[in-house]
């Protein structure tokens, strides 16, 4: 089977539920109207029967009586002796097509004209024969119907359905012979599937749109609590920062490599910071960094000013000759060996 199919299928049995529950929602405040000698009689339905009014034909109803009846749904019950009963017999497999059946043998069947006839059906299944099915048909004029619906609005009343038992026995069920706008109300079950799909759809179309919404805000807020993070780790590693080396005892394995990390000094920025430094006459032949500690080595012309240049800029301190100052092979440099103290990185001032 096609999933279309399947789906409409699906469709129409939750039509025929809508149905069957608004029926047994509407019969729970029903009302039996039956006629009588003198006028009409309205009982309570249900195994109780409870007289509520008595109401006397072609007599506005009084406006008490009008107010008790006007919530509850009105049920008029046609007299036997109005309708005709005929029988077919179907096999059991049509089921489904009994109300077809009918229709189309209805002009047999019934001795008014079909413009001219209601009717109702009941089936059962067949004692003699599983495999048949009894089609029970109840008819009778339109003319009635109209004659009941007319005799009872002068009273005031407006009815919900006309049926007749199908049984001498009270418990026998109702056979619904007629219903206001009966081909309005048919259209409308016939249109509950779309209805139903209609609002299925919506409803997916919607709970697609708040999933989509969620999922957005979803982001939006991981990536905020992303940068929230890194704005944290970042206040914690500049908390790191502002510590002296006698508290890195203190802390964890991690925190500590993490803050010697931080404060080691970067090669990049020294070199930066002895260019600047150095005159343009001297040379760097070697430039070697041990944790904080600098050696330079390289030729120039006064060696001494080069002392002088490394203990003004604030990036080094301690600075001095390591080795002896020896003059060069050429005779016109001296060869330097200068060893200086690297300021941390947290007190290096911005340039």
């Amino acid at each position: 089977m096609q999933i279309d199919a399947i789906l409409f299928r699906w469709l129409d049995i939750l039509a025929s539920l809508a149905v069957s529950f608004q029926r047994t929602w509407r019969l729970r405040r029903a009302a039996v109207v039956t006629r009588e000698d003198d006028g009409f009689i309205v009982r309570r339905s249900g195994p109780a029967s409870d007289i509520i009014a008595h109401i006397a034909a072609g007599k506005p109803i009084p406006p008490s009586t009008a107010a008790k009846l006007r919530s509850l749904f009105l049920i008029f019950e046609l007299a036997p002796e109005n309708i005709v009963i005929r029988h077919l017999n179907v096999p059991a497999q049509a089921r489904e097509f009994a109300a077809g059946i009918v229709g189309n043998q209805i002009e047999r069947l019934s001795p008014w004209p079909p413009a001219q006839t209601i009717y109702g059906l009941a089936t059962a299944s067949t004692p003699d024969d599983a495999h048949a099915l009894d089609v029970t048909v109840y008819i009778t004029s339109r003319a009635k119907i109209e004659a009941a619906r007319e005799a009872l609005a002068t009273c005031g009343l407006v009815l919900g359905q006309i049926s007749v038992k199908s049984g001498k026995d009270p418990g026998a069920s109702d056979i619904v012979l007629w219903t206001p706008a009966a081909s309005t109300a048919t259209s409308g079950v016939q249109s509950l599937p779309r209805l139903i799909g209609a609002g299925l759809a919506a409803a997916i179309c919607l709970s697609a749109g708040i999933s989509l919404w969620g999922v957005i805000s979803a982001n939006g807020l991981q990536a905020e609590a992303d940068d929230i993070s890194a704005r944290t780790e970042t206040l914690r590693r500049e908390e790191i920062l502002s510590r002296r080396p006698r508290n890195l005892a203190a802390l964890s394995p991690a925190e500590r490599a993490w803050a010697l990390k931080a404060t080691s000094p970067a090669m990049i920025l020294i070199l930066e910071a002895a260019t600047r430094a150095i005159p343009d006459g001297a040379y760097v032949t070697q430039l070697r960094l041990d944790k904080a500690d600098l050696r330079i080595i390289g030729r120039a012309g006064d060696p001494p000013a080069l002392i002088a240049a490394l203990t003004k800029s604030k990036d080094f301190s301690e600075v001095r000759f390591f080795a002896p100052t020896v003059r060069s092979e050429d005779g016109n440099r001296y060869e330097f060996s200068i060893a200086a103290h690297v300021a941390p990185r947290e007190n290096v001032e911005p340039r």
